[in-house]
């Protein structure tokens, strides 16, 4: 009685019938996949301040050696949180071990039995999880709906606390939230605005200090690890006596907690503003191109780093995978059930470090992969 149950080895079947079974696997080949957006986590100038910094610092153990709570609360933290608050203008910070921490962190500890919670139909797995947890009523509208948003909530109407959550780039699909639109229903309102800014932060602006809370990543734009809430002190006092993800997980050591300062720091330096500025020459160099080859109907709409190739299901986005990466192509297929039937697509990723001679071959490859399926 040792091995899964019979019904898990069967779903297992199941998965691998409809080209859904996911395995761990490296990848070579240029570099189209990664959340590395800015080539932060190709950076040496981060490793080394950081080190230096390690090597001077009182606590240089290893590990954090505890939860925030006990051992693991170090300097490091509170300089980081300190320079988290000056950097993204706002008035408290707390840093989390990842983006999906932080989200079921806060959702499982602040939202109540007696809330209402709406939610963007595309929002990340990990703030579904977190309202899976809470005890809060969720109701999702369409992806950035706002009629259909003002429509849910017109019925939904009677309860004291509502919050809205979204994020400010979507992470499968590339494309961005009305931010503006949505920020204003929820003033006129009296709804909490939460965003997620995990695909947005480092490469473009936010003010922050609007929303009720804010999610900000590290291991994309950043290069490093972790991720951080912004809000106000009150809501990050609760969460420090409330969050489980917090209070019961061993901190981030010292040392990667100073690669995320040194990360920040770098964030806005000349030369960040220049990596931004040839991501953005890449996208539009990129899409111009997609253009040039007829391929544009094969994209999802999307003007960010994130691009989408259509594929009709689960087979034919493993096809094009591997026929990309025979061709030295580092990307990956995102599948049903991780997106809606008929939605599975090839998720393309632009760095400052990718070339215009990178891109135009991928866009190459990708065009005689369709030509080949006429």
């Amino acid at each position: 009685m040792n091995d899964l149950p019979l019904e898990l080895i069967q779903s297992l079947a199941h998965k691998k019938e409809n080209h859904a079974f996911r395995s761990l696997k490296t990848f070579e080949g240029v570099d189209f996949f990664s959340n590395d957006y800015l080539g932060f986590a190709r950076e040496e100038e981060i490793h080394n301040q950081a080190l230096e910094k390690l090597q001077s610092f009182p606590n240089n153990r290893n590990g954090s050696t505890g939860s925030r709570l006990l051992s693991g609360n170090h300097l490091a933290y509170e300089q980081l949180e300190k320079t988290l608050c000056e950097t993204f203008e706002v008035e408290a910070a707390l840093v989390y071990n990842s983006g999906f921490s932080a989200n079921t962190g806060w959702i499982s500890a602040i939202l109540q039995k007696n809330d209402l919670v709406l939610y963007d139909a595309l929002c990340h797995a990990s703030i579904r999880d977190g309202l899976k947890m809470s005890a809060a009523k969720s109701y999702k509208f369409k992806h950035n709906d706002l009629s259909d948003l003002k429509n849910k909530y017109e019925q939904l109407k009677g309860y004291k606390n509502v919050y809205l959550i979204t994020e400010s780039v979507f992470s499968v699909d590339g494309d961005f939230a009305p931010l503006d639109e949505l920020k204003a229903f929820c003033d006129t309102s009296g709804i909490r605005m939460i965003v997620d800014c995990a695909h947005s932060s480092g490469i473009y602006t936010h003010d922050y200090k609007q929303y009720f809370l804010s999610v900000v990543t590290f291991g994309k734009s950043y290069g490093v690890h972790g991720a951080s809430l912004l809000c106000r002190q009150k809501t990050k006092e609760y969460l420090i006596n409330h969050s489980r993800s917090l209070i019961y997980t061993t901190a981030l050591d010292p040392f990667s907690v100073l690669k995320i300062q040194a990360a920040i720091e770098l964030s806005r330096s000349d030369k960040a503003a220049l990596f931004r500025s040839k991501l953005s020459k890449g996208i539009s160099y990129f899409l111009k191109t997609a253009e040039e080859l007829n391929l544009m109907p094969n994209l999802l709409e999307s003007t960010s780093a994130i691009q989408g190739i259509k594929c009709k299901d689960n087979a034919q986005a493993i096809d094009l995978q591997n026929h990309l990466q025979q061709h030295k192509f580092a990307l990956a297929a995102i599948r049903y059930p991780t997106v809606a039937k008929g939605e599975e697509r090839i998720r393309v990723v632009l760095h400052a470090f990718n070339t215009e001679d990178e891109i135009k071959r991928l866009l190459e490859a990708i065009h005689s992969y369709f030509q080949s399926q006429v």
